[in-house]
């Protein structure tokens, strides 16, 4: 209940904390082509998850050298899915 207590307290501090270092991820993982700011934004939109995966797919798409960062595979529009904003290692 302790620990409980102390993340409802920090909460936001948490959520901003995992926001911008995913944004700060983001750019590393996209060789500072997609900058921190520009993640931020996407990840602070409305409230519509279909919506922010939408977003998030276009930007990634505005790219014309995207790889997987796991296989090294090429992504295209038929082959990029956005699956969730934040990896589960975070």
């Amino acid at each position: 209940i302790v620990i409980w207590r102390e993340f409802v307290l920090l909460e936001s501090r948490i959520r901003d904390a995992v926001i911008l270092r995913w944004a700060e991820e983001i750019e590393r993982l996209s060789h500072q082509s997609v900058r921190t700011g520009q993640v931020i934004d996407y990840l602070l939109m409305g409230p519509s998850l279909e919506c922010k995966q939408n977003q998030v797919r276009s930007l990634f798409l505005e790219r014309i050298d995207l790889s997987c960062i796991w296989t090294g595979k090429v992504l295209n529009s038929t082959n990029l899915d956005i699956d969730h904003g934040i990896p589960y290692a975070y």
